[in-house]
């Protein structure tokens, strides 16, 4: 059953929003990013498609799903307009997450914290592709902006044990100089080939 009152919320909070940068955490791995083409990526929780449009436009075709019908028209409309091999989808993911195993080279999950998916986007990942993660920690809750429920905030050191079958690329977690400050933990990290 779809969370309405999230959906709503989002859809609100996406209708009168900016498209962004991509995270820099996303920025500083573009090398990593690049060895995974040709192939298809994933952006969940895509909000209005930073991080598709930044992936689409190094040559990947994106497949980005949100929660907000608002905010998948929004993208739908960007890619159209620039001609980007986007396919955007409304979906609550907390409830159905729909993703295809062994599918994307790239996964990217910014900011949306839901742990049941652990094991989908480990599943998703098709054999050596890349997750890149990064989200609040619970040092947040101290901090102006971002979320203060702790089902929302990550514990320290939880990424680092999030997903078994995967191997840690890169990883940091603290305060980040970002306008305001935000504790997170951010990883990369590549699924293991099965021998």
């Amino acid at each position: 059953m779809a969370d309405e009152g999230a959906r709503e919320r989002w859809n609100a909070r996406h209708a009168a929003a900016v498209i962004s940068e991509p995270a820099e955490w996303l920025l500083c791995h573009r090398a990593l990013l690049e060895a995974q083409l040709p192939g298809r990526a994933l952006d969940m929780a895509c909000g209005l498609g930073r991080h598709a449009v930044f992936l689409a436009e190094l040559g990947f075709r994106v497949d980005a799903v949100d929660i907000s019908d608002v905010a998948v028209a929004r993208l739908r409309e960007l890619a159209a307009e620039r001609r980007l091999p986007i396919v955007a989808r409304r979906v609550d993911l907390a409830s159905d997450p729909q993703l295809a195993r062994d599918a994307y080279r790239v996964i990217v999950n910014t900011y949306f914290l839901e742990r049941s998916l652990f094991p989908h986007l480990e599943a998703a990942l098709a054999p050596d592709g890349i997750l890149v993660f990064e989200t609040f920690t619970r040092e947040q809750a101290a901090l102006p902006g971002g979320p203060s429920d702790e089902r929302r905030l990550l514990a320290r050191d939880e990424l680092l044990s999030a997903f078994p079958r995967l191997r840690v690329i890169d990883y940091r977690q603290g305060i980040v100089d970002t306008e305001p400050p935000a504790a997170v933990a951010s990883l990369v990290a590549e699924r293991k080939r099965e021998r």
